[in-house]
């Protein structure tokens, strides 16, 4: 059954690593390479435990149980004389000899994921993990920890996506940033797929060549690009904020600064703005409790400098409206806040209600409310002073980190469906929005930067000097000339 898996393909399955990855082509032989391992491995194997995922249990039918060309479990079973007995309903395939199984789950049903929890297994296939990356936590935080038990492995292969996100971009981004560490990467691509041809050549033609004729694309389209050269590209990505149209050392001005408890180090920070400049500070925060975090964002502006500083931002959960309140107080003791803002729309409303007068009865400061009318209006605004060098984050901060990530939700396929742009809730955007908030109450946009003193004994020096002797002069007589009329 494994016996005409091409070289490169074979390689990935060999691959006994508890974490193995593989950002692959179209037709580059991941799925139709993995269901055989998959296969052998639940056939072969004393109660095996496996379990397939796929975006949603659709696709898992598509791709894993029937295949495409019939070369699904279905057909491997039968083909191969392996004694799986299928449940159709369940989507599993049980082999009475070994009682291994192997199961097929849908990634859109919460409920069905929520269940793999429980459970300790030997292989798990996240396939077309481009497709589902908000199940990076299940992975890491709960399949991780349970494969364990049997030494297991989890797998993810996919093609890049248009979302520049998740655990799978993560593990296999090419972009010269670190990657995610503990993950075995593998890259497969169509021309190493004999199927296609005899030479790379050929399979270039009958796959590439093919695809962009069709289409009418060009090689360096950005579909093309991911699909069949498996590269991720930035430029048509869904993201709300422009943080990856400028180079990061242009967006990113110091790294965070970090206190043992982890709480931003702002005297630290202070340092790292520029000399020579009166700032003002602005704090906004997002209120929440739990999945929603608590967030802040302290800005640094100044009637001098066209640019908006960063200099701390923060988020957690569980924390109540006193634990909260600290928080802020705590940032106001580090640093002269000139204005106080939150939103509470985000949060419960125990923990929202009566915040800005218990701020105003215990610091004698009162709290604005974050306007969250016009929002995708001020995050263009917002996106105009990123695109334009003028804000200025920290390296690895949470606000940076944040704006990696956040996405809008797709359009709609049916192009005749009218629908606003909505931020996908799966994604979170708490420190974000902190930011936003705080970045509307900022004035950095009508800074005029101070005319420079000309050095002293240049000619630029005797002239200004001359000119102001004159505007002297003038004033007194002037005032004189006031005096006796």
């Amino acid at each position: 059954m494994l016996a005409d898996v091409h070289p490169e393909a074979r390689a990935c399955i060999d691959d006994a690593s508890p974490l193995v990855a593989i950002c692959g082509t179209r037709r580059s032989g991941k799925s139709r390479s993995f269901l055989r391992k998959m296969a052998a491995f639940a056939a072969t194997t004393e109660h095996a435990r496996v379990i397939y995922l796929n975006e949603t249990l659709s696709e898992c039918e598509n791709i894993a149980w029937i295949g495409n060309g019939r070369d699904g479990l279905l057909s491997l079973n039968e083909e191969f004389g392996l004694g799986g007995v299928p449940n159709h309903s369940k989507h599993t395939l049980t082999f009475p000899d070994t009682g291994g199984i192997i199961r097929l789950v849908g990634a859109d049903d919460l409920r069905q994921v929520n269940k793999l929890r429980g459970i300790a297994p030997h292989l798990v296939v996240l396939d077309e993990a481009q497709k589902a990356p908000h199940l990076g936590p299940l992975i890491q935080q709960a399949l991780g920890p349970a494969m364990m038990d049997y030494g297991g492995q989890i797998v993810m292969p996919g093609t890049p996506g248009v979302d520049l996100s998740g655990l799978f971009y993560d593990v296999t981004r090419d972009d010269g940033e670190p990657a995610k560490q503990g993950w075995s990467v593998h890259r497969l691509n169509v021309l190493s797929n004999p199927f296609f041809g005899d030479t790379p050549e050929e399979r270039f033609e009958r796959t590439v060549v093919k695809y962009c004729r069709e289409h009418g694309l060009s090689l360096d389209d950005p579909t093309v690009q991911r699909e069949w050269f498996a590269r991720w590209v930035k430029t048509d990505a869904r993201f709300v904020y422009a943080v990856h149209q400028v180079p990061e050392h242009t967006l990113c001005y110091a790294p965070a600064r970090v206190q043992a408890d982890g709480q931003p180090d702002i005297a630290a920070a202070l340092e790292d703005l520029p000399q020579g400049h009166d700032w003002h500070f602005t704090l906004f925060c997002d209120l929440g409790f739990y999945p929603d975090p608590f967030a802040y964002v302290l800005w640094a502006w100044s009637w001098t400098e066209p640019r908006l500083y960063e200099v701390a931002s923060w988020k957690q959960t569980k924390l109540d409206a006193d634990q909260q309140l600290a928080c802020l107080r705590w940032v106001a003791e580090q640093v002269d806040v000139e204005l106080v803002g939150g939103d509470i729309g985000g949060a419960t409303r125990s923990t929202g209600k009566g915040w800005s007068k218990r701020w105003m009865e215990r610091f004698g400061r009162d709290m604005v409310e974050a306007d969250k009318h016009r929002k995708h209006e001020y995050q263009e605004l917002f996106n105009t002073d990123i695109r334009k060098g003028n804000v200025l984050m920290r390296k690895g901060g949470a606000l940076h980190t944040e704006a990696k990530t956040v996405l809008w939700l797709p359009a709609p396929a049916d192009l005749t469906v009218q629908r606003k742009l909505r931020e996908d809730p799966r994604i979170p955007n708490d420190v974000c929005d902190a930011a936003l908030y705080g970045h509307r109450h900022t004035m950095q946009h009508l800074a005029v930067a101070p005319t420079p003193k000309p050095e002293k004994g240049t000619s630029a020096y005797w002239k200004a000097f001359e000119e102001r002797i004159e505007d002297e002069e003038t004033r007194e007589d002037d005032a004189a000339e006031s005096y006796y009329s």
